[in-house]
């Protein structure tokens, strides 16, 4: 190869790499729309077990269906108050689970009723150790 097909070759390569490439900010608002999204999955999931409506959920956190819809689509972003009014009204609570870089954990349920007590089942990655625990819970 020539040094001129090796020069091309790296200039595409360098360009196809920049489209991936965040800055600090961007990766911050990314972080935020995944843990917004991961958050109303699991409201959704309590919704349809307590067969709700999203017009339900407004009127339970007192506020419009429009806003409840807009926190769906991810075109509002959810904050703390909000978090605490679908608690109270899902009559439950978020579990928090610290993850060091690398470490995944999967949550099997993230929401836990107040009435009734489920357990919540958090596990790390699975390991050789752990996967027989873990196929008898998927």
């Amino acid at each position: 190869m020539s040094t001129k097909s090796k020069n091309k070759k790296n200039d595409f390569l360098d360009q196809i790499n920049g489209l991936f490439q965040y800055s600090k900010e961007e990766h911050f608002e990314n972080e935020a729309f995944v843990l917004h999204m991961k958050i109303m999955s699991e409201v959704e999931k309590k919704m349809d077990e307590i067969g709700w409506k999203k017009k339900d959920l407004a009127k339970a956190v007192g506020t419009s269906a429009s806003y409840i819809t807009q926190l769906f689509r991810g075109t509002r972003m959810l904050n703390l108050i909000m978090i605490a009014k679908l608690q109270d009204a899902l009559e439950g609570e978020f579990t928090i689970k610290w993850c060091n870089n690398g470490e995944t954990v999967h949550f099997l349920s993230s929401i836990k009723s107040k009435k009734k007590q489920n357990k919540v089942f958090v596990m790390t990655a699975i390991t050789d150790e752990n996967f027989e625990e873990a196929i008898m819970y998927a």
